[in-house]
């Protein structure tokens, strides 16, 4: 065991929670209060952004830009009382930069002077008989880089001589037990890691019959406490889809940037290019297990373990509010505060309850017999997928959903889009692949937000069999379309083909039935 002693103690300690040991319960507290602060002023940011776009000049509406701007005070001020209750009780994140986490990330080569000091601490870890027995105490005034030295040496024989290592920082009025406790949860951190990736090539029925079921799921709560925040938003929101589905990886990356987990990097790298490294990062972290490959040997369709899941969905659920039922006919407690909302082969979603759901963002419909009338109760929807239902028009309300980005009807019966599509200039997602539409409207080409565009149109009824499919026509020019990057299955006209020299960002272009403008045939073009 290695100990730095001196002037210049640490006071604070690194959690899984991620706070101070004994502040733990008030930090959760302060931080779901935040949670909730936050949640509020996303809720004032989409309803100025509907307002927005929806004229705004009415008499109700002015009542109702007053009535945001009364809101946005207040919860401003609250964050100023959070803000103040975090220094009076002393709550600390991770993130402080203190000195005995900092140490680890000082270059080798940035610090000079301690070799003869590393070359004996070295020996007299590495060549004790009884190295687990050991205490080497490193004393000296404050600030002359005890724990700069510590670190080093902790870095060396950490990986080299022990199966496992901890480092902690101690505070000066620590107890045996408050320490013991700290030294316990950084052995289980570590070992994680090791376990998780010893467990690759058993992704995990093995591993959990062999661990114990409460064990297994103790060591991947930690992988996902682990995770840094932007990835465990989007991993969290996995916890929607059915069990045992395969998700198609553009699938995932399309909707985390619909949902704007995903933003645009300087420098010309896409927001979808960002989510696609995303993806690859959860699935290096063996958190989501590929089950299909491209040519190129990337994850074209990955799926997630069933004890993953069943935590992800605790998870989002007590995090982002992401509430989910299965196999049930649906009735939704008017005292739940729900923002995300997925209802998986349920008999009848309970409609009297939808007024109550004014702050929803997502709407997810996984072949559930579906009302058309309970999505006109969700104004600041910004996904809504509909996937195998038997619903044969999608309802004009749709057209008033100011926020909507991504309009998935995958899979299903519908045979037409509403007339006024083009209002919904937020749109960034139409994906009618496999539905019974046949034709795009005109008012598609004022879709400007857009970036996939994708229509094939089914030949059967029966939503079991996809295949084969037809393209959908289509007569306008699409050179407003500058963000289109995806256009598939589409049957073309001469307008729309000569517009397509506009298109810059167009990555993925497939188009049939050309015959009647060109010799090309079937064209098929993926940049």
């Amino acid at each position: 065991m290695l100990a730095t002693l001196g002037h210049g103690h640490t006071r604070h300690a690194r959690t899984r929670a991620g706070f101070i040991p004994n502040t733990d319960a008030l930090a959760s507290s302060w931080i779901k209060q935040v949670r909730d602060a936050a949640f509020e002023l996303e809720d004032v940011a989409d309803e100025c952004s509907y307002l927005s776009s929806n004229d705004g000049r009415s008499w109700v509406e002015v009542r109702s830009w007053l009535a945001l701007s009364r809101r946005l005070r207040r919860a401003r001020e609250r964050l100023r009382q959070l803000s103040a209750a975090k220094e009076l009780y002393g709550i600390r994140p991770v993130n402080s930069r203190m000195l005995a986490d900092s140490a680890h990330f000082i270059r080798k080569e940035e610090v000079v002077g301690f070799d003869d000091h590393e070359k004996k601490l070295l020996e007299w870890i590495a060549e004790d008989a009884e190295p687990q027995r050991t205490l080497i105490a490193v004393c000296g005034m404050g600030s002359i880089g005890k724990t700069t030295l510590v670190t080093r040496v902790y870095k060396e024989v950490a990986t080299s001589h022990f199966e496992y290592a901890a480092w902690v920082a101690v505070s000066q009025g620590f107890t045996t037990d408050d320490l013991l406790g700290k030294i316990l949860k950084e052995l289980r951190r570590h070992s994680e890691f090791a376990l998780r990736n010893a467990c690759n090539n058993l992704v995990w029925d093995k591993s959990s019959d062999d661990l114990g079921i409460g064990e297994a799921a103790s060591i991947l709560n930690l992988s996902i406490d682990d995770l840094p925040h932007h990835l465990k938003k989007c991993f969290l929101s996995c916890s929607v889809y059915p069990e045992d589905l395969w998700l198609k990886r553009k699938i995932l990356i399309r909707r985390w940037v619909a949902l704007g987990l995903v933003q645009d990097k300087p420098g010309h790298c896409s927001a979808e290019d960002v989510a696609d490294e995303y993806l690859d990062q959860l699935i290096q972290r063996n958190l989501m297990h590929p089950v299909a490959k491209n040519e190129f040997g990337r994850a074209k369709r990955c799926l997630i373990h069933d004890l993953i899941r069943e935590l992800i969905i605790h998870r989002s659920r007590e995090e982002e509010r992401y509430w989910r039922f299965a196999m049930c006919k649906v009735a939704i407690d008017s005292n739940v505060r729900i923002r995300h909302l997925a209802v998986d082969r349920c008999e009848e979603v309970d409609c009297q309850h939808a007024p109550q759901l004014p702050k929803l963002r997502t709407f997810y419909a996984f072949g559930s017999e579906l009302q058309p009338s309970v999505m006109s109760h969700f104004r600041l929807l910004t996904v809504l997928n509909l996937w195998f239902i038997e619903m044969k028009k999608l309802p004009d309300s749709v057209t008033n959903l100011h926020n909507l980005r991504y309009l998935d009807i995958r899979s299903t019966l519908i045979e037409e889009l509403p007339k006024e599509l083009g209002k919904l200039q937020k749109l960034r997602i139409l994906d009618a692949k496999f539905s019974m539409v046949q034709r795009l409207r005109s008012s598609i080409a004022k879709l400007k937000a857009l970036r996939h565009l994708i229509v094939l149109t089914r030949d059967t009824n029966d939503l079991l069999k996809s295949f084969p499919g037809k393209a959908a026509g289509i007569s306008v020019g699409l050179q407003n379309l500058t963000s289109l990057q995806t256009f598939k299955y589409v049957q073309p006209s001469k307008k729309m083909v000569k517009s397509l020299s506009k298109l810059m960002q167009l990555r993925s272009l497939e188009l049939s039935d050309v015959n009647a403008i060109s010799n090309l045939g079937f064209v098929i073009v993926h940049l």
